[in-house]
């Protein structure tokens, strides 16, 4: 997404920048270079993309590319120096893997018959691998790449021009750095700028032209032609959008409204009086939908570059432009609206100097778009300046996880492999690959959840929420370039069971009352304890209370923290739990007043206790009034409740006295007299531990609904042992 046009320059001011609608702020980085960026991507697997400018090195006579790697601290080497073996003049380079082995390699075209490729030895340097010869008396004008077969390797598209007459050929891939021999598929063509695609969102890559022409008797007018890939390497016959009466348009591809489809956005600035971002929205039925963004400070006729990506981190793509004025060159930036319309022009940076290339990348190790411009110190573009704009943007919903620090891969920050976690699911995404991404997708046990089209570069970026029902689960994980090549990740993980959370009851409303549950409390292994309201008041801040084993005083509870629900009245936080081993129950408090307390409704399973503990840790001897810290407690036996969907209590006790019989009751909070018991079928209600003092004994609840106190009690020494949890 650069350009290398040429245009007298001058020379280097100040950076700027100014506040609008969406606040940005980038940061300046001078690069010393030669020739003009034409492509970029991750040659040295370091995460950070490099910089191929085609050009001539002046010291040698030599035409080729320069390679500009950069460094994990986001600085960059010394441009080297690459030539073929024949002298025609450097005219465009593409990026990609052409031999499968994960690096990007570089295939490079010349005002000649030939191409050339250079393959990746590794950490980003490059052996001149094949040389290439398509039909004499041609000259290759354009290059690009992208897999039109779908057979996971790179084909080549060239734009080959004798005599006025432009033709386009395609050379599939045979997936170790070389290619079938070129089959025209359009022998007339208009040429231009090679841009790749999917604008009509079939999964397809799809190849789009844009031509300008400028002539004395017509002035510029702009051909742009689409093909759209069949799959199998074929292309439909080009769909015009012409533009006679108008500029010319820079061009680039990308989906700027992330719908899907890819677009193409071009801007003007010859011949018009105001010069406008031109936008054709892609859509599915291979036409194009056409939106104008007016640019209010393109003051001079040129060239105007353009690129897009989220600058502002709102998750709406926004456009970057480079505007001459009489003075030199600014860079500024339209921030996006959710209506798909654009803010006026920001300010990012200004220059005596007029810039000749612009676009958007990761030049740094964070996950925020930055942006590059470059112009020429002379007129022969021997020597050039690379302008890094970092990011600098404070705030903002940027992605929080980074790709791997690699050429291609996806990083999954959460959910972690193997991992125990609570409902709602985040996956936090990053991705790279050695060809520009077009999007992310999670799919989990099977379905799609979520597409991510928040994507710049080489690079894609999900964070997303989802809500899933206990047990394990399959998330899988896949990143897709343009032409649909995948990258698949596989993350297994649980939402908390029976078997991984500490506690998991329902809220209802009021304190201990029979009724709809409202949300549960959950607490799983790592003592990470969350409320969730689906039915509060709106706006409402609860504190949020634990009370432990009943007392003869009400209210014995301490605060742990509160939560706040939003404006349809639900709440999905967590709060911080203090360290040590208790039994009790939560309830949310709003205004001094109980508003919803935990407790158990048949039918739903849940975790009541994991945990149950002596009785004379918790009951009138280790209890604590609200506004002191809970004493410290180490539960003496371990066991748990759990309440099945079959209606049944089931008890599990480890480590009891053996060969003991108990009984089972279930209290309300507001005292330890109001307890009930928890009968066997033959009206009993003892179950017996064996010889190691464990037991396994499912049974009825009581006709009530419990509260969250749970006693067992083997009549000769009181209460044995109390339900709690503890907090790591």
């Amino acid at each position: 997404m650069l350009r290398s046009l040429v245009i007298p320059v001058f020379c280097l001011v100040v950076l700027s920048t100014a506040t609008l609608s969406q606040s940005i702020s980038f940061a300046r980085k001078q690069v010393a270079s030669h020739g003009f960026p034409s492509a970029q991507a991750d040659l040295n697997g370091d995460g950070i993309l490099d910089i191929v400018n085609p050009g001539n090195d002046l010291t040698r006579d030599k035409n080729g590319f320069f390679v500009e790697l950069s460094n994990p601290n986001g600085s960059y080497q010394a441009p080297v120096f690459y030539t073929s073996p024949y002298q025609g003049n450097s005219n465009s380079v593409v990026l990609g893997d052409f031999n499968g082995d994960g690096r990007v390699d570089v295939a490079e075209v010349e005002d000649t018959s030939d191409y050339y490729i250079f393959l990746n030895a590794g950490n980003g340097q490059l052996q001149s691998s094949w040389n290439f010869a398509t039909t004499p008396g041609w000259k290759n004008d354009g290059i690009a790449a992208a897999d039109f077969n779908r057979d996971g390797k790179l084909d080549l598209v060239l734009a080959e021009e004798s005599n006025g007459v432009v033709r386009l050929q395609i050379l599939l891939g045979k997936g170790n750095g070389t290619f079938a021999a070129p089959l025209t598929f359009d022998g007339n063509a208009k040429g231009g700028r090679l841009l790749i695609g999917d604008f009509d969102g079939d999964g397809k890559a799809d190849l789009a032209t844009a031509a300008g022409v400028c002539s004395r008797d017509v002035g510029c007018l702009t051909n742009v032609r689409v093909y759209y890939g069949d799959g199998n390497g074929g292309f439909s016959q080009p769909v015009a959008i012409d533009y006679p009466t108008e500029d010319y348009y820079f061009m680039v591809s990308s989906d700027i409204d992330q719908d899907g489809h890819s677009d193409l956005i071009g801007t003007s600035g010859f011949a018009v009086a105001q010069p406008i971002v031109r936008i054709l929205h892609g859509t599915s039925n291979r036409s194009f939908d056409v939106q104008d963004v007016s640019l209010a400070k393109g003051l001079l006729p040129g060239f105007v570059p353009v690129d897009v990506a989220d600058v502002s981190g709102d998750g709406i793509m926004d456009l970057a432009v480079i505007e001459d004025n009489p003075n030199g060159s600014s860079v500024e930036v339209l921030t996006g609206t959710s209506g798909g319309s654009y803010a006026p022009e920001q300010s990012i940076y200004a220059t005596t100097q007029f810039l000749q290339s612009l676009s958007t990348g990761r030049y740094n190790s964070d996950t925020k778009p930055d942006l590059m411009a470059s112009y020429a110190l002379d007129g022969s573009h021997y020597n050039t300046n690379l302008e890094f704009l970092r990011n600098t943007t404070k705030g903002g919903s940027f992605p929080s996880c980074a790709p791997p620090k690699a050429s291609s891969g996806i990083a999954v920050c959460s959910p972690q492999n193997g991992s125990q976690v609570a409902s709602p699911v985040r996956f936090r995404i990053g991705a790279a690959f050695t060809s520009p991404l077009r999007k992310t997708e999670v799919w989990i046990d099977g379905v799609k959840v979520k597409e991510s089209f928040n994507s710049y570069a080489t690079y894609s970026f999900l964070d997303g929420r989802f809500s899933l029902a206990k047990g394990l689960h399959r998330a899988d994980i896949y990143s897709a370039a343009f032409d649909n090549r995948l990258q698949h990740q596989v993350v297994n993980f649980t939402v908390g069971t029976s078997n991984s959370l500490q506690y998991d009851v329902s809220l209802f409303p009021g304190v201990g009352q029979n009724g709809t549950p409202q949300g549960q409390v959950t607490v799983d292994t790592s003592g990470v304890t969350t409320i969730q309201l689906n039915h509060g008041n709106a706006n409402t801040t609860y504190t949020v209370e634990f009370c432990p084993a009943p007392g003869q005083l009400y209210p014995n509870c301490f605060t742990v923290g509160s939560v706040t629900s939003d404006g349809s009245g639900v709440v999905n936080s967590t709060v911080p739990f203090p360290v040590g081993s208790w039994a009790g129950d939560f309830e949310l408090v709003a205004n001094g007043t109980p508003a919803f307390s935990t407790s158990l409704i048949q039918g739903v399973a849940s975790t009541y206790f994991a945990t149950l503990q002596l009785d004379s840790t918790v009951n009138g001897k280790g209890t604590w009034y609200q506004g002191g810290p809970p004493p410290a407690q180490d539960p003496l036996q371990t066991g748990s409740v759990n309440w099945m969907l079959n209606g049944q209590l089931k008890f599990q006790l480890m480590g009891a006295k053996p060969n003991t019989g108990y009984y089972a009751s279930q209290c309300p909070i507001f005292r330890g007299s109001d307890c009930y018991g928890v009968q066997q079928p033959n009206g009993n209600f003892i179950f017996t531990t064996d010889q190691n003092g464990d037991v396994s004994y499912s049974a009825p609840p009581g006709t009530n609904i419990p509260e969250d106190i749970f006693y067992v009690d083997d009549y000769a020494t009181g209460f044995g042992f109390i339900a709690g949890f503890s907090v790591p």
